[in-house]
């Protein structure tokens, strides 16, 4: 998720800071004897801020508390007002995706219960074609003595 900010340093400068924070799912690889393995997933998190004065390019990397100022790349960002934009932007990004996964891993939890409860059923149908009693579920040929 990218959000961008606008501070005004004084009435000729202007400072834009666009914040990217994303969370990706990439295959974790195990490297052997020249071979690439696919072995699972891995969470990837990408959390970068671009700073931009006058609309030039000025330097990119994370918002780093310095405790009193706030770093991005090489830049120092001391200033009281601009410390409190620069977390706020942080933390209502963040939290902003923390809420999207979560909704991504319940639709994606509640897929999988449905998904395994009907295969639990077709697999209990198939057992019961192939001789399962539902009495005693057991391969008993009907003459089983429950009750």
């Amino acid at each position: 998720m990218k959000k961008q900010i606008t501070l005004n340093a004084n009435w000729t400068t202007i400072i834009e800071i666009e914040y990217t924070y994303e969370k990706k799912e990439v295959d974790k690889i195990s490297y052997a004897d020249g071979y690439n393995i696919v072995v699972g997933k891995e969470a990837k998190i990408i959390d970068i801020a671009t700073v931009r004065v006058n609309g030039q390019e000025k330097t990119e990397g994370k918002i780093i508390d310095m405790g009193g100022y706030v770093n991005i790349g090489n830049i120092d960002f001391k200033t009281p007002s601009f410390v409190k934009a620069l977390f706020e932007l942080k933390e209502e990004v963040q939290s902003n995706v923390e809420k999207l996964d979560c909704e991504i891993k319940a639709e994606k939890e509640e897929e999988i219960k449905k998904a395994n409860s009907m295969k639990a059923e077709e697999r209990y149908e198939n057992l019961v074609k192939n001789g399962l009693c539902r009495k005693c579920n057991t391969f008993c040929n009907g003459d089983c003595q429950t009750k």
